[in-house]
């Protein structure tokens, strides 16, 4: 039932947060609940995704977890797709911790690992059209006034793509 799985959820996020290492077993299962039926499980799922995604380190995982995060922000549900929306801005629009003092030249390498992120991100799913759809739908809401913060969306998807026309006249000069 969607409670089990829902409470199936929150018990893996709870053990996930004391043996991060449990992780590599239980990542598909939770990447499968991204689609569930029912929409409990659907929302528990994307924001364990957006945990894990935010602690991993490694290019590998968040390439797993970003392809599925795609489609709930297309959901049919609007509470599904707005969290979804939310979760996607929040990883990969979002400037790092505004708290932590960090010089230009760091916040300018952070936006071409997301920006190169980005394109392996596109690169994986490049045979499958629902996610392509999905990325280019995700893009133009956060550019719309419907998104949690356009003007600041439309700035930092303006860098990345002059990071990425950089990359691309001087490769490797990031």
């Amino acid at each position: 039932s969607p409670m089990v799985r829902e409470a199936t959820l929150s018990l893996l996020s709870n053990c996930l947060a004391k043996e991060p290492s449990l992780e590599r077993h239980v990542l598909p299962q939770i990447l499968e609940m991204t689609t569930d039926p029912s929409n409990g499980p659907k929302k528990k799922a994307i924001k364990l995704l957006k945990e894990i995604y935010l602690r991993s380190t490694s290019t590998q995982i968040r390439l797993k977890i970003a392809a599925p995060l795609l489609l709930p922000s297309q959901d049919n549900e609007s509470a599904i797709s707005e969290l979804g929306h939310n979760v996607l801005e929040e990883i990969w629009l979002t400037a790092a911790n505004p708290n932590v003092k960090t010089d230009d030249s760091q916040h300018r390498l952070n936006r071409v690992q997301r920006a190169a992120f980005m394109v392996d991100l596109l690169e994986s799913v490049e045979k499958s059209t629902v996610h392509l759809e999905a990325f280019e739908k995700f893009f133009v809401h956060c550019l719309s006034p419907e998104a949690k913060g356009p003007a600041a969306n439309l700035k930092i998807c303006g860098q990345l793509v002059a990071d990425l026309v950089d990359e691309v006249i001087d490769p490797g000069n990031g």
